[in-house]
């Protein structure tokens, strides 16, 4: 994967985004080079449900959404908000090309697990299905040691938000570099 002057671009896609509006979307963004993939989003509320019932919440993604984003682009969808062993091989089943390890920073509930707790039983089990199936990690990764120990239990990539956002209001672009 190469990066274009645009930057590279993951597309949330919204359960609450009628079904037209994101069949436009994925067909205005399937040729577009700076578009790597698609996020979706299961939050903390939600679960995947292979019978695609809706638990807990009034709008959430069905497992047959999963399979309906990858009929219309080639391009990877990564499946976010996991927190288990079992919803993350129930992603790699439904054809999830990443599992998104994140607990939305912790700020939605303060008894989920950290990130890390849950990375490495998450990270074995994907690799024992699916060794093609990347992990991505998010939350409480503050600085570089985080980052090795991330890599060292099983992730394939870390997003950093914070301390990028300490660097950008300190001193801009300078203080992120």
């Amino acid at each position: 994967m190469t990066e274009s002057a645009g930057g590279l671009k993951l597309i949330r896609l919204h359960p609450s985004l009628p079904s037209d509006k994101t069949l436009a979307l994925l067909k205005l963004t399937a040729t577009n080079k700076d578009v790597i993939g698609y996020v979706l989003d299961f939050g903390l509320e939600s679960k995947i449900d292979s019978q695609n019932n809706k638990i807990n919440q009034a709008i959430q993604w069905k497992s047959s959404d999963i399979s309906f984003v990858k009929s219309q682009s080639s391009k990877p969808v990564v499946v976010k908000g996991i927190m288990t062993a079992e919803d993350a091989l129930i992603g790699v089943k439904l054809g999830a090309d990443a599992i998104w390890i994140s607990n939305n920073g912790g700020r939605q509930m303060d008894t989920l697990p950290s990130t890390i707790s849950v990375l490495k039983s998450i990270s074995q089990a994907v690799k024992k299905a699916n060794p093609k199936v990347e992990i991505y990690v998010d939350s409480g990764i503050r600085r570089g040691t985080d980052v090795a120990k991330c890599l060292a239990l099983g992730a394939s990539i870390c997003f950093l938000d914070r301390p990028v956002a300490w660097g950008l209001h300190y001193a801009g672009k300078e203080g992120v570099e």
